[in-house]
């Protein structure tokens, strides 16, 4: 084989996303961190099914069109780091592809040092161990091997050269080793890579990948196989809350209408994301069932769609401001919070959930501002963020906070009287002067730094790192709080989540009031699922 087609290059595209879609669940699994988060499989798979979208829809049967897609649809579905850095990737092969009308060797090794260059520049500190190093590995295979005629030696050489990287990683990142995985990006990018050459090759490569990482590697994908909507394409893309229902039972009645992608629990709620091509049978299914208290649906070409008879919604365009603020928050508290502190837009979203770099695109849209000022946070979705300005006919600003918290600190910072960029210092400068406290569960067993830590656990973070590990919500918190409050903090604010009890909420507002009354104790319902409370010490 010297050379494919469009049409080839668009069906392996195809079955690169198949390979990753049945294996995203793996790939989750690899995460070292046991928080509950927007998983690398996950956010991966997302990503590159909104490639998939743009990639049908491409108007001319050619490789270029097709990596134009590609790159175009990565960027917008990009989720979390892991879908960013993807994205990148992908966007580096649309440059190296531009008017090509076949793909040999040569333009394959020149996609692939794209490809690498472009996430490498993208990546403020790259870190070696992760799916950068396997690009680069990818990258340097091709630059060896650009002479080499025949495509099909060149793209197995180059996914044996991917697998073999992958393995390396654990001895770049201590983490890695201690938990006995291998990156979970890197991973996910060699089961995109392997779906791409089989399709091509029309052989099963699996031997390349036989090296294996941990236990995890080894599981089982027929659950996986067993639904068959998970090769489709579908219209619409549906997220809903329910209560009253059983995961199972729900999960297994809207399989019968498209394919559920995502389920995650909520205090006694469930959080389900789902593609489907009719959105009313979906929707029927479930209110017979049980009762729907949140949902959104989007097509799509992007028109957002309400329950009420599911017609398109028509917003008249406000009239353009100076400045205006999007923020990321999960919580009808936090929202709340930020809907006081005059935030145009929020977007729903967070550790458990990244929204996509078009989700915020959309809300800068909405915002209809000259100067946008983006708090993504969240460290897994400054990345997105970051990619919406070159999109946006507003000037966007993207204030690097990681936390809820970060980001309330940030707003109350912001000076009307001060220009764009010294709001920007001012703003991120103030980040600095907030510790945030999170208190949830361990969604897996795993050992870290020392630490051994089983599923259930309830795990307490300070900045995103896990510090101490227990039994009880409230004891936790106290217990990070005589740890990290000292004698310069003067403002305790802490933030309860939708399943606290009252009474508990009760007991430990009492608790740190007496403890600490040199300080200034404020408790505010943040509302947040999955983390039992939040705090923020100033």
């Amino acid at each position: 084989m010297e050379y494919i087609n469009g049409a080839q290059f668009r069906d392996a595209l195809q079955a690169a996303y198949e390979s990753l879609l049945a294996h995203k669940e793996e790939v989750d699994e690899l995460n070292v961190f046991p928080v509950p988060d927007g998983d690398t499989g996950t956010n991966m798979t997302m990503t590159m099914a909104s490639a998939m979208e743009f990639v049908q829809k491409a108007k001319e049967d050619s490789v270029s069109a097709y990596a134009k897609a590609l790159g175009n649809g990565t960027l917008m579905g990009a989720r979390g780091n892991s879908g960013v850095i993807f994205s990148q990737l992908c966007r580096g092969i649309s440059d190296a592809l531009k008017g090509a009308q076949i793909l040999n060797t040569k333009l394959a090794a020149k996609a692939f040092l794209s490809a690498k260059e472009k996430a490498y520049k993208a990546v403020m500190k790259p870190t070696e161990g992760t799916m950068l190093t396997v690009a680069r590995g990818i990258a340097e295979f091709a630059e060896r091997n650009a002479d080499n005629p025949n495509l099909e030696d060149f793209l197995v050489g180059a996914l044996q050269q991917a697998s073999l990287t992958l393995q390396k990683t654990p001895d770049m990142l201590p983490a890695l080793k201690e938990a006995g995985v291998v990156d979970a990006g890197g991973q996910g990018l060699v089961y995109l890579l392997t779906g791409f050459v089989e399709k091509l090759v029309d052989k099963d490569l699996s031997h390349l990948l036989e090296a294996e990482s941990s236990p995890q590697n080894a599981m089982a994908i027929s659950d996986f196989e067993k639904d068959s909507h998970q090769a489709q394409q579908f219209d619409y893309f549906l997220k809903v809350k329910v209560e009253g229902i059983e995961e199972e039972r729900l999960v297994r009645h809207m399989n019968h209408h498209g394919h559920v992608e995502m389920v995650e629990h909520s205090g006694q709620a469930l959080l389900v994301q789902a593609s489907c091509d009719r959105p009313g049978d979906m929707l029927a299914s479930i209110l017979r069932r049980a009762r729907i208290l949140e949902m959104n649906l989007v097509h799509v070409d992007a028109k957002i769609y309400e329950l009420s008879g599911v017609t398109e919604e028509k917003e008249e365009k406000k009239a353009r401001s100076k400045v205006g603020f999007v923020a990321v928050a999960l919580g009808e508290g936090f929202k709340e919070v930020f809907n006081q502190l005059m935030v145009d837009e929020v977007v729903s979203g967070g550790q458990t959930m990244n929204p996509s770099t078009k989700e915020l695109y959309d809300a800068v849209e909405r915002v209809n501002a000259d100067t946008v000022f983006i708090l993504p946070n969240n460290k897994n979705i400054i990345l997105a963020a970051e990619q919406v300005d070159e999109l946006s006919s507003s000037k966007v600003i993207v204030i690097p906070s990681t936390s809820i918290p970060q980001g309330i600190t940030a707003l109350f910072h912001f000076d009307e009287d001060l220009s764009d960029e010294e709001n920007r210092e001012a703003m991120t400068e103030s980040l600095e002067s907030v510790i945030t406290g999170q208190v949830t569960y361990a969604v897996r067993d795993t050992s870290l730094d020392g630490m051994v830590i089983k599923k259930d656990d309830k795990i307490g973070l300070i900045d995103g790192q896990i510090v101490l590990t227990g039994q009880d919500d409230k004891a936790l918190v106290l217990d990070l709080l005589a740890k990290y409050v000292d004698a310069d903090a003067s403002l305790l604010t802490v933030y309860p989540g939708e399943g606290v009890k009252q009474e508990d909420q009760k007991e430990l507002e009492k608790a740190i009031s007496k403890t600490y009354s040199l300080l200034d104790v404020d408790v505010v319902y943040g509302g947040q699922p999955t983390y039992s409370y939040i705090f923020s010490i100033e």
